[in-house]
C-alpha cells in the first residue's frame, strides 16, 4: 500500500526533478570536444580568476559510496574575462558534486587572457577535486 501524497507537500520531488533535468542538459553539451570558433585552447594554469571561486556542497552529496573524484569542467572565457559557457569535460562520478562544480563558476571572472598585449577569448579545461574527508562537520560543505 503506498500513501498518495500531494506534489506540493514534497517539494524536494520537484526539486530533484528539476536538476535531473538541468544535469542531463549539462552532461549533453559537454559531449562537444571542439574549443568554440576563436576562442584559443589554453592551460587552466594560464588564467587567474578575479575573486575566490568556491564550491558549496550538501552532506547528502556525499554519498557513502563517493570516495572523491575530480570534474573537468570545459571554459569558454571571453576576451572581457567572463566565463560565457561551462560544460562538463569529465565527470567525477556524482552528479550533485558534477553541478556543484558548475555552479561554482556561473559569474566567475578571470584577468583577460592577453596574446602581444591584446585580450582574446581563451577555452580551457579547468579539473576541480573533491574529497569528502576534507569536508567533514561542515554545513554547508565547503571544500
Amino acid at each position: 500500500m503506498s500513501l498518495n501524497i500531494p506534489n506540493h507537500r514534497r517539494p524536494g520531488r520537484r526539486i530533484a526533478a528539476a536538476c535531473s533535468i538541468v544535469l542531463l542538459a549539462l552532461a549533453a553539451s559537454g559531449c562537444s570536444t571542439a574549443p568554440p570558433a576563436g576562442a584559443k585552447l589554453v592551460n587552466a594554469d594560464a588564467l587567474r580568476p578575479m575573486g575566490r571561486i568556491r564550491t558549496q556542497l550538501n552532506t547528502r552529496d556525499f554519498q557513502k559510496s563517493f570516495a572523491g573524484g575530480t570534474t573537468v569542467l570545459r571554459l569558454a572565457i571571453g576576451a572581457d574575462g567572463k566565463v560565457d559557457d561551462i560544460r562538463i569535460a569529465e565527470s567525477s562520478g556524482n552528479a550533485s558534486v558534477d553541478a556543484a562544480a558548475a555552479r561554482s563558476l556561473v559569474g566567475a571572472a578571470f584577468v583577460p587572457y592577453r596574446e602581444n598585449g591584446v585580450a582574446i577569448p581563451v577555452t580551457t579545461l579547468m579539473p576541480m577535486r573533491f574529497s569528502p574527508s576534507g569536508c567533514i562537520m561542515a554545513k554547508p560543505l565547503d571544500c
